[in-house]
């Protein structure tokens, strides 16, 4: 599996494979801005990217992004859970 260093969104670099799975963990919605969780299925690794910025990411997470942006602008995979609310925004 190939790996690519990414930025993690928590402030520091992390590896991500190129081509795995992904999927939309949880979404925190902060007033002008919507912060989306991403998991690396196969290695079980989070990014955090925000919704603004979807057109800067790579372009196997921008191309998986823009395929959800509707469910992710509609609040989907918005979370009411108050510890994840506490610790991620």
């Amino acid at each position: 599996m190939e790996f690519i260093t990414l930025d993690s969104g928590f402030g520091y670099d992390n590896e991500y494979p190129c081509e795995d799975d992904l999927n939309v963990l949880f979404t925190i919605n902060q007033e002008h801005e919507r912060f989306i969780f991403l998991n690396y299925t196969s290695v079980f690794r989070l990014r955090k990217v925000l919704q603004s910025e979807i057109h800067s990411v790579d372009d196997h997470a921008k191309s998986f992004l823009l395929s959800n942006l509707q469910d992710i602008s509609n609040g989907k995979f918005d979370t009411k859970n108050e510890r994840l609310l506490r610790l991620y925004s």
